[in-house]
């Protein structure tokens, strides 16, 4: 494998976790407006 390859699936799996982080902390924020409404 080359150091090329390894900073592109090190940029795909920092940007995948990201998104996850993005979703769970709508997902949250949306559960918690939810119960206080």
């Amino acid at each position: 494998m080359t150091t090329r390859m390894k900073y592109l699936i090190l940029a795909g799996v920092v940007s995948l976790l990201m998104w996850v982080g993005i979703f769970a902390g709508i997902g949250w924020i949306w559960s918690t407006v939810s119960m206080n409404v």
